[in-house]
């Protein structure tokens, strides 16, 4: 199967017929790269972000002088 040189358009007319082998691997590896990528934004869009909440402190009320 023409993998490496497919989608060339005109500039490639007889393409190189890869192995199986090396076709399957580059299909996989990029398959991988986009699941890290989704895995990486759904982390980016979902984590919980640990926000400090100010300290309240007890108001204190002073006498009326």
């Amino acid at each position: 199967m023409p993998y490496t040189d497919a989608l060339q358009g005109t500039s490639v007319i007889l393409p190189k017929y890869d192995k199986a082998q090396a076709v399957y691997d580059s299909l996989f590896m990029q398959l991988d790269h986009a699941l890290a990528y989704r895995l990486a934004l759904y982390r980016l869009k979902y984590q919980r972000r640990v926000v400090p909440t100010p300290c309240r402190l007890p108001s204190r009320r002073y006498p009326a002088t």
